[in-house]
Parts: structure tokens; C-alpha cells; sequence
């Protein structure tokens, strides 16, 4: 939900700048608002992988056994996937401050940049070695945890076993990678279209940065696992209704039964008694 959160507001942030605005300051701050976000998704990513990781080293079962101590946990993510973000943030800010004026040349370059970065040194020094960073760690995690899953599921006897503990965490681990990919080449894309200053390149960030959040949400749903839990859902409500048919169909039965006699199948009126 978090990493939703961040995703949500990336992409508000960016629709918000993405035309530009003829004051400075506001601009600055759409900025770094959208400086953090971006900052935020790899650090969630990085939770994520890390807690995918330790999840599959302590559970070697099918059935996962969860830990009792969620509030602490929740705490301690919570303070690196948001809290991170801010000192990069703060660092951005200081080098604002030191490479920039308000009535810089750079200011004046807004409708370009789509309020985005005033200086190449804020850009490299507060977001993209940073992000760069992150995805070394990423990447590391991916690594260990794909060492992981095969070794715990080479651990299991029962075919069957091993089949659905394969398929579970494999498809935690894809989910993962896609959508570490998609972030990923967006942030490739943005800095060679902010480091090199062309068009094209420029272009091509703002559509992948737009359908960002689409192609996201096709990675998350369009695979076999959900559709296969939607057609079990639909399975069982279409039992349930065969199951109340058969129900309906043997009550009726047993009145019919019921009345078999020769009185109830005649169709003379009853004579009523004085």
C-alpha cells in the first residue's frame, strides 16, 4: 500500500508540473515534491525485496508463518521507505541554495524542464546516484532471493508441494522484478533526457513517465495467478447455485413423495364435516 501511495503521488505530481508554471517558486517545489516520490518508490522496492528475502530464508513451508512482531516492523519500514527520501531531500535543498539564485539562467528554462531539476549537480548528487545506489541493493536482493527459492524448494519431497511453493514465490519474485523494470527504465530514460538535453529523449520520458501508472497496473493483474483466482471465485458461485438448484429439486421431490395417495391425487374437493 505504501509503495501504491507513492506511485499515486508521483504521478499527481508529475501532471500537476508536467506543463510547467511562470512561477519560480512553485515550480521549484513541484520539483523536489516529485524528487522525493521518485526517491520513496526505489526505497519501498528495496523494503519490499528485503522482506521478500527474509520471508523466504525463515519460512521453508508452503504456508508462511508470519511474525508476531508486525508494529515494530511496520515502524522500521516505514521509517526507511519515507523517511530516507527526506535526507536526500534536505541535501537537494542545501545544493539549491549554494548552485542557484532566483534569477539564474536556469530559472528561465521551466517550459523545458517541466518543472524538473534547476541544476545538473542537484540532479546527480540528490536523485540519481541515490536511485543508483538503491538498485544495486535491489538488484543484490534479487539475486539472493532467486538463490532462496531454489533452494527451499529443492528442499521439499512431495511433488505437489514443491509445484505450489515454486509458482507462489515466483510469482511474488516477477511481480517484483516488473515492476522494478518499469521504474527502472523510466529513470534511465529521464536521465539521459535531462543529462543530454534532447528533444526526443524528452518526449519519450514524458510518454513512458504517463503510462507509468497503466503499465504498472498490467503487470500486477495481467498474469495467470489472478485470473486463476477469479475463475475459482466464479467457480464457487456457480457451484453455490448448482448446490441451492439440487436443494430446490430434492424438497420438491420429497413433496411430491408426500402426497402419493390416492386421496391427495384426486381432483373431487374435499367434503368438509358439519
Amino acid at each position: 500500500m505504501n509503495l501504491l501511495a507513492t506511485l499515486f503521488m508521483t504521478q499527481l505530481m508529475y501532471v500537476i508540473g508536467v506543463g510547467g508554471t511562470e512561477d519560480p517558486e512553485l515550480c521549484v517545489s513541484l520539483a523536489f515534491a516529485l524528487q522525493y516520490f521518485h526517491l520513496a518508490e526505489f526505497c519501498w522496492i528495496l523494503s519490499l525485496t528485503y522482506n521478500m528475502y527474509h520471508t523466504f530464508r525463515t519460512n521453508l513451508n508452503l504456508i508462511a508463518i508470519y511474525p508476531t512482531k508486525m508494529v515494530p516492523n511496520f515502524v522500521k519500514y516505514s521509517l526507511f521507505g519515507w523517511g530516507t527520501p527526506v535526507l536526500f531531500l534536505f541535501f537537494g535543498f542545501w545544493l539549491h541554495r549554494e548552485f542557484n539564485t532566483p534569477y539564474s539562467q536556469e530559472t528561465f528554462r521551466f517550459d523545458y524542464l517541466n518543472c524538473w531539476f534547476l541544476s545538473e549537480k542537484i540532479y546527480v548528487y540528490s536523485f540519481v546516484i541515490p536511485i543508483t545506489v538503491f538498485l544495486i541493493f535491489i538488484a543484490y536482493r534479487m539475486y539472493k532471493t532467486w538463490v532462496i527459492i531454489r533452494y527451499t524448494v529443492a528442499l521439499q519431497v512431495d511433488h505437489k508441494v514443491k509445484e505450489k511453493m515454486r509458482q507462489a514465490r515466483l510469482l511474488q519474485y516477477y511481480l517484483y522484478v516488473k515492476v522494478t523494470l518499469l521504474l527502472m527504465a523510466t529513470y534511465i530514460n529521464g536521465a539521459i533526457a535531462r543529462l543530454t538535453h534532447n528533444n526526443i529523449a524528452w518526449i519519450s520520458f514524458n510518454v513512458q513517465h504517463s503510462l507509468q501508472g497503466l503499465l504498472i497496473a498490467i503487470a500486477v493483474t495481467c498474469n495467470y495467478q489472478t485470473f486463476k483466482v477469479y475463475a475459482k471465485s466464479i467457480r464457487k458461485r456457480r457451484n453455490r447455485g448448482e448446490t441451492l438448484i439440487n436443494v430446490c429439486k430434492l424438497k420438491r421431490s420429497r413433496d411430491i413423495s408426500r402426497s402419493t395417495s390416492l386421496d391427495s391425487l384426486s381432483w373431487q374437493p374435499e367434503l368438509l364435516s358439519v
